[in-house]
This record gives structure tokens, C-alpha cells and sequence, in this order.
């Protein structure tokens, strides 16, 4: 029926903004995918589109509110305290250091591969972090990209993402 769908719709609405559509995912073991997706795209990325696919600065704010999710006062506090022209400011300087690194490391991002995905799922400082290790290929070589996601009730939000590092087997 219509009403049925119209409450999936609004239900679905409310769960997908406590963090973006892009910087989330349900599983740890997704963010290799999505790690993978936003390097694969770089060399047609602008920082606004980068910026996109990690939490926002409005999720952050929720996120410092609940305190279910994030059981530590001081944690919240910390959260609060972050200002929207930092995060925007932290996020554009990780990408230009992924472009740069990537750039003097030659890496051809359109047409890396996957090799593999290690994580850790932790609960630190009162709330549930996801740290990540992608390995892909770019040419011959290997390379590593740390990645960090929170998780803020529903799934894993993307907030940081560093490298690339040569991998050592």
C-alpha cells in the first residue's frame, strides 16, 4: 500500500541521515569497498566530493549527543568541541597528501586492485571504531591505506583515511 511505503521511505530517510549514504556502511568488512571506490575515483575527485565521503560535521554533532552509542563524556565532549572549518580543513589536507604521496609513488588509482582487507573493531574512548588496513595493487607493487571508521548506531562512518605506504610482505 501507499501509506506502507511512504513509512518505509520516512523510516529509511531517518536511519540514513545520522550519517550520509556514502560514508557509511552496515559491516566492518564493507569499508574495503568503500576505501577502494573513493581511490579507484581520486584522480576524478574534486575535496568536496573527498569531504563527501566521510562523516560530516552535522553526523558528528548527533553522534556527540547519544549516549548510547558513545558511552564517554569525554569522547561527546571531544566531538562537540570539533569545529566545522577544522574537520572541512583535516579532511582537504588528507587529500592533497594522498594525491601527492600517490603522485610520487606513480600510482594509477583508475586501475589499482584489491588484494586485501585487515581490521580491527575496538571500543575505545567509550564508542566502537573501526581501523582498517587496504591492500592494493598499482602496477607490480603493493601499497597500504589506513582507514578509521566510527560507528554511530547503525553502521561504520567513515572519518579518516591515510596513505598510501609501500606494503612490506
Amino acid at each position: 500500500t501507499m501509506k506502507k511505503t511512504i513509512g518505509l521511505f520516512a523510516l529509511a530517510f531517518i536511519v540514513l541521515t545520522a550519517c550520509g549514504p556514502s560514508s557509511r556502511v552496515s559491516e566492518p568488512e564493507d569499508v574495503s569497498d568503500q576505501v577502494m571506490d573513493i581511490l579507484e575515483d581520486l584522480d576524478d575527485m574534486s575535496k568536496e566530493d573527498f569531504r563527501d565521503a566521510f562523516m560530516t560535521y552535522d553526523e558528528m554533532q548527533d553522534l556527540a549527543e547519544d549516549t548510547d552509542v558513545i558511552t564517554d563524556k569525554d569522547a561527546r565532549k571531544r566531538l562537540k568541541k570539533m569545529k566545522e572549518s577544522e574537520l572541512k580543513k583535516d579532511l582537504d589536507k588528507g587529500f592533497a597528501r594522498i594525491l601527492e604521496k600517490g603522485s610520487e609513488l606513480k600510482i594509477k588509482w583508475a586501475d589499482i586492485e584489491f588484494v586485501d582487507f585487515e581490521y580491527e573493531v575496538e571500543k575505545r574512548r567509550g564508542m566502537k571504531a573501526c581501523g582498517g588496513k587496504v591492500t592494493f595493487k598499482s602496477g607490480k607493487k603493493k601499497y597500504n591505506m589506513r582507514s578509521v571508521s566510527i560507528y554511530d548506531g547503525s553502521g561504520y562512518c567513515l572519518v579518516s583515511l591515510g596513505g598510501p605506504y609501500e606494503a612490506r610482505d
